[in-house]
């Protein structure tokens, strides 16, 4: 399966179960609720957030998608930037550059 076509069977998915660390990320994005069979998680804004809960290997995971397909207090806002970092970047690099240049 490529990586696109994971994100497109996400993105009509009524909730995600994973135990992938990166996928979790990828339904806070899609605005899809998520089931994590994990202990933890790498992402604890998710946790935070409301568009994750961790269900513990040998839990009763039907009951966290339960309670996770119900409607709650989830905030979908994106914690990790606006995705234009690496054009600030280059231009905070072009303006050093310029800089060292002209003396």
């Amino acid at each position: 399966m490529l990586y696109r076509d994971l994100l497109a069977i996400l993105a009509r998915a009524s909730v995600c179960v994973t135990d992938s660390g990166g996928l979790q990320k990828e339904a806070l994005w899609m605005t899809v609720p998520c089931v994590t069979v994990r202990t933890t998680t790498e992402w604890l804004e998710t946790l935070w957030q409301g568009t994750n809960v961790l269900a513990p290997p040998g839990s009763d995971i039907v009951a966290s998608i339960v309670r996770s397909l119900r409607e709650g207090d989830r905030d979908y806002s994106i914690p990790y930037g606006d995705g234009r970092a690496s054009e600030r970047i280059v231009r905070v690099i072009k303006e050093w550059i310029g800089a060292r240049t002209s003396r």
